[in-house]
């Protein structure tokens, strides 16, 4: 039984030997491409953090200066555009137009031709204001308009 058990010890001694020779240049690779892996992973997550973070900020600014029309859901003036009207026997007279607009309003949802959408409104006031030569006055006019917009719904 000790003669087996020499022999079994000596392949041991072999088989390692052999194992050490073929395997051991690659001790702690794997530690170190875990270790690389996770510090370019963590690099990855900074950019995006950092994109997501910008991307809010510009929608935030979006939010409250894009909208020209004052607070959402009540009607604001934009910034009027002037333009010259011909000469008259008073002299030239501008004409003004401006135009106002709501905030989107949720009017629930509506089924078109068997597809869910939600329905999203908003009312535009347009006035333009000019000099009528002819009835030698000062003439306004408001155009209200409703805009309605649909957005399809996820049906799976």
């Amino acid at each position: 039984m000790s003669e087996r058990l020499e022999q079994d010890l000596e392949i041991e001694r072999l088989l390692e030997g052999h194992l050490e020779k073929c395997l051991g240049a690659q001790l702690g690779r794997a530690r170190l491409a875990f270790a690389e892996e996770t510090r370019r992973g963590r690099r990855r997550w900074v950019w995006l953090s950092a994109g997501a973070s910008m991307a809010a900020g510009l929608a935030i600014a979006w939010g409250l200066l894009g909208h020209r029309g004052g607070t959402p859901g009540t009607p604001g003036r934009a910034d009027p555009v002037v333009a010259t009207v011909p000469d008259s026997i008073l002299g030239p007279r501008p004409a003004v137009q401006a135009a106002s607009w709501s905030g989107f309003k949720d009017a629930g949802t509506v089924v078109v031709e068997d597809q869910p959408m939600r329905q999203w409104k908003r009312t535009v006031v347009e006035e333009v204001q000019w000099y009528d030569a002819d009835s030698d006055a000062v003439v306004k006019t408001r155009t209200p308009r409703e805009q309605v917009y649909f957005i399809g719904m996820r049906t799976d």
